[in-house]
């Protein structure tokens, strides 16, 4: 058994809490593809805000399709690379998909993006 504490947070993703200390590992489960088209880099800042070299962040974020029809705007893989390559080295990118509530149907493509921060450059 790991010896391991979670914390759950619940706020505003942009705009987290001041005086938190940073997490060593975060799970972001849909925020990052619905505030992505305006706010992306509050995003990444929020992120950096929560962590410190060496913390792990994973994200699953929903997949770029061309659909005119589909309710929720996803990523593509460019967008995640241009996002977070500054300040954080993919581990890991795969395609995955969401959950489903139907049996018989399965769930939307995503993206499953494993990140790691690394230290902040020197002046």
């Amino acid at each position: 058994m790991a010896d391991v504490k979670v914390r759950w947070l619940l706020a505003d993703v942009l705009a987290p809490p001041a005086g938190l200390a940073p997490f060593d590992f975060a799970f972001d489960r849909g925020c990052y593809h619905h505030v992505r088209g305006g706010n992306a880099r509050e995003y990444v800042e929020a992120a950096k805000q929560l962590s410190r070299p060496g913390t792990q962040i994973l994200i699953l974020s929903s997949y770029a399709i061309e659909e005119p029809r589909r309710r929720v705007r996803g990523v593509k893989e460019e967008d995640l690379r241009s996002d977070f390559s500054t300040d954080f080295a993919f581990i890991r990118l795969d395609t995955v998909r969401f959950d489903s509530t139907n049996p018989n149907k399965k769930g939307a493509l995503a993206w499953l993006a494993l990140l790691r921060r690394v230290a902040d450059e020197q002046p």
